[in-house]
């Protein structure tokens, strides 16, 4: 929330000029929380798995 307000922030002292800036930041921003998106869903994924494996084990 707070790094939104910021690029809001930033964009509007920027003016209109420097809007690309912005957006390139923004699309970085959005590729960073897709990939952390992956990772976590991949990670839970592999949690529930080893999970599985030990319960059977048992």
């Amino acid at each position: 929330m707070a790094l939104s307000l910021t690029w809001i922030a930033f964009c509007k002292t920027n003016g209109s000029g420097n809007q690309p800036v912005f957006l390139v930041l923004q699309g970085m921003a959005e590729r960073l929380w897709k990939l952390t998106c992956i990772l976590v869903y991949k990670n839970v994924q592999t949690r529930k798995s080893t999970e599985n494996l030990n319960l059977q084990g048992e």
